[in-house]
C-alpha cells in the first residue's frame, strides 16, 4: 500500500466515523464506500463483502444504478447514496479535481463519479476498515 492510498483511506474513514451515528456497525471499502451492517451479522467484513457484491454492482436501467447526492457540512466533499440505504459512498473534493478537468460540482457528475467508485469497490471488495 501507498503512502497516498494511506492517507486517502485515513481521510475515508476519519470522515466516515464522523458521519456515522457512533452506535452503527459499517464496513468501509478502499474507494470510500460503507456498508452499514445489519444487526444481525456475525462476521460483519464477510457479510459486508456479500452484501456489497449483491447489491453494490451497477446496472444501468435498474434501481442498482440509482443515486442520491449530499454534501458534506464541512465541504470536504459528498456522500453519494445509492438505490439501498446501507450502501453509500464518499467522494472527496481532492478525488474530484484530480478526476476532472473541469470544475464539474454539479450533482450529476459527482453523482456518477460515486457511483463508479460503488461499482469499483463491489468488484474488488477490498475492506479497509471495519467499524465494530
Amino acid at each position: 500500500m501507498t503512502k497516498i492510498n494511506k492517507n486517502l483511506y485515513q481521510k475515508y474513514t476519519d470522515i466516515w466515523l464522523n458521519v456515522i451515528k457512533p452506535d452503527k456497525k459499517w464496513v468501509l471499502f478502499s474507494n470510500g464506500t460503507i456498508v452499514i451492517c445489519d444487526e444481525t451479522w456475525e462476521n460483519l467484513e464477510l457479510e459486508a463483502k456479500e452484501f456489497l457484491k449483491e447489491k453494490g454492482r451497477v446496472v444501468i436501467a435498474t434501481p442498482l444504478a440509482d443515486f442520491n447526492v449530499k454534501s458534506l457540512d464541512d465541504n470536504s466533499g459528498w456522500v453519494v447514496f445509492s438505490y439501498h440505504e446501507s450502501i453509500i459512498t464518499l467522494v472527496l473534493e481532492e478525488e474530484r479535481e484530480k478526476e476532472s478537468n473541469e470544475d464539474e460540482e454539479d450533482p450529476m457528475s459527482i453523482g456518477l463519479y460515486g457511483r463508479y467508485k460503488r461499482d469499483k469497490d463491489a468488484k474488488e471488495l477490498k475492506v479497509i476498515f471495519v467499524k465494530k
